[in-house]
């Protein structure tokens, strides 16, 4: 959905505890130090339904963990992503014991980074980090504890003072502290001025295909697999000027071909092409409803069975823009939701005008990919405590309309999840939600039944 939503500017001043916009819910105590409390809510909440097997090996942490898609790099149904973007390191010590507790064989830990860019001190990032290895071990001995470097994004260039050098002082200090469970990253990503390459990532922090290559490269040793993702994978790379380092003609390939989409587009959509392509699998398509749910273990799939194929903030047309990397998917199945950020972006966008929209999808899809099995999802609608909610789901109940009227001449299946999923006004519940857009466990269960 909205990347501006999803991916807020990081707050300088520390949140409150928030509970959802319902007087007979519980309220959530959660850690300030995080930029947006409620995709952390969703998240850790929705990683609470999903089991840890003793054998698997999770990422946890920040951006870095929550972005990477680690089965997928690494082919293997039992590497799993507990990671919260946006997240300090009160907010991992706040849940890493839950991941701990169930015992997985590797944990690899990336934090620390929005400690540094909200003015916390040296001292106090480093000891926290050193308590979170600490305590992690101390309630799972059996697991192998690794810690990923603090690397500094390119927004950390806007930070008063060098945050690149406290980020040397507080790698330094875990390197010395745990020197056989530092994973050192900076080496490889950050040029001489410590921050990291603008060839390895996108916008201010968003790390591409061409960074996670060498990331799951780096992990690779540790884990006892073998890292598949690179950008030889991806046909951009074929296309550009050789003349010029790869990954910086690589990066420059993606800013020219997708000019004007955001910076977790084109890091998103690099990274699904720096994967082997699958074969006859399960495709789910969307915007950052589908983005932020780790599908395969929703729907108790092997990872290898369903593919994630997700990105906040996407549109109609954004999707009929990628369909190519979809189709070189040959799914056996698309499972898509979207339309709602088409009405998000241009508040003044006619509903007739997002059907259109959707129709060229439709088609696109169909000739591209003519015998896939097709299942929509329809559009969910908006609760009133999102100050995007005015008139938005007026058009939301025509496009679920036209939806229904057309199943037949597109050959899909259709989801009616936005029915259960709403209240008596036709509003999603507040059941389902804390920011008016995102969905709550309960939702993507419910959701879940209906697939």
């Amino acid at each position: 959905m909205k990347n501006s939503i999803l991916l807020a500017v990081i707050c300088l001043c520390s949140l409150c505890a928030l509970s959802c916009a319902d007087g007979n819910k519980e309220v959530k105590e959660y850690p300030s130090l995080h930029g947006q409390i409620t995709y952390f809510q969703e998240k850790h909440e929705l990683y609470s339904t999903f089991p840890i097997e003793k054998g698997d090996i999770v990422f946890a942490g920040d951006d870095v963990a929550d972005r990477g898609m680690w089965d997928a790099f690494y082919g293997a149904n039992n590497v799993k992503n507990r990671g919260i973007a946006l997240e300090g390191t009160e907010c991992t010590l706040f849940r890493i014991k839950d991941i701990a507790r169930q015992h997985p064989s590797k944990l690899i830990i990336s934090t620390g980074l929005y400690d540094l860019k909200r003015g916390c001190s040296v001292e106090q990032t480093g000891e926290r980090i050193e308590k979170i290895l600490r305590e992690t071990k101390q309630v799972s001995p059996q697991s192998d504890v690794y810690f990923l470097s603090v690397v500094p994004d390119l927004g950390s260039k806007r930070v008063e003072g060098s945050l690149a050098d406290s980020a040397k002082v507080v790698n330094e200090y875990i390197r010395k502290k745990f020197p056989k469970k530092y994973i050192d990253l900076n080496t490889l990503l950050c040029d001489d001025s410590g921050y990291i390459k603008e060839s390895y990532c996108f916008g201010d922090n968003r790390i591409n295909g061409a960074g996670y290559e060498i990331i799951a490269k780096a992990v690779a040793p540790y884990i006892g697999l073998e890292a598949r993702n690179t950008i030889t994978n991806d046909p951009i790379i074929v296309h550009s000027d050789r003349s010029t380092d790869p990954a910086r003609r690589y990066a420059q390939a993606y800013k020219e071909r997708y000019a004007g989409r955001s910076a977790h587009y084109l890091s998103r959509l690099s990274i699904f092409r720096s994967i082997p392509n699958t074969d006859q699998k399960v495709v789910m398509l969307g915007n950052s409803i589908t983005n932020n749910c780790r599908w395969n273990e929703l729907l108790e799939k092997d990872a290898t069975e369903i593919i994630n194929r997700g990105i906040s903030g996407d549109t109609i047309l954004g999707i009929l823009d990628r369909l190519d990397e979809v189709a070189d998917e040959n799914p056996a199945r698309i499972c898509l939701l979207a339309g709602v950020n088409d009405m998000l972006e241009d508040a003044q966008v006619a509903k007739e005008e997002v059907w259109r929209r959707y129709e060229m999808l439709l088609t696109a899809i169909r000739e591209k990919m003519p015998q896939v099995d097709l299942t929509i999802s329809t559009t969910i609608p908006l609760n009133p405590m999102t100050k995007f909610y005015p008139g938005v789901n007026e058009k939301v109940a025509y496009l679920n309309s036209q939806l229904k009227a057309n199943a037949q001449k597109y050959g899909y299946s259709l989801v009616e999840v936005a029915p259960i999923l709403s209240d008596k006004n036709n509003d999603l519940s507040s059941k389902h939600t804390c920011d008016g857009i995102h969905l709550l466990p309960s939702a993507y269960h419910m959701w879940k039944e209906l697939l």
